[in-house]
């Protein structure tokens, strides 16, 4: 899952291609060790992914994937350091813009929330 997952990020280049592949992780990480998605290799998915995050639903989504593999079995510290990069948290304020749902604002929060705890 993990290589797909990174190879299907680099053309989801739509708000609803980031909607529909975060949705994937989300469901992915539901029923595994999550923590085997704390790699670099999403983390730049992630980054990439969220310069198309431009709806409620996509940032949603999306920052819910985030908090899912960091808050799996609890906040693991090394799971969370992985995440608590320049880059990610670049990525946040960029889809903070786009937030403009109460869930979309919410799973955003979380996602912050859930790095810098």
């Amino acid at each position: 899952y993990l290589h797909a997952t990174t190879f299907m990020s680099s053309y989801a280049t739509t708000a609803d291609a980031v909607y529909y592949l975060s949705d994937a992780i989300c469901n992915i990480v539901e029923g595994i060790d999550a923590s085997v998605f704390a790699t670099s290799m999403i983390v730049d998915a992630v980054v990439c992914m969220s310069a198309h995050a431009t709806t409620p639903d996509a940032v949603r989504c999306l920052a819910a994937a985030i908090c899912h593999i960091i808050t799996a079995d609890g906040i693991a510290v090394s799971t969370m350091a992985v995440f608590a990069t320049p880059a990610v948290i670049e990525a946040l304020e960029r889809m903070s813009t786009h937030a403009t749902t109460p869930d979309a604002a919410h799973w955003l929060s979380a996602a912050k929330r859930s790095i810098i705890v």
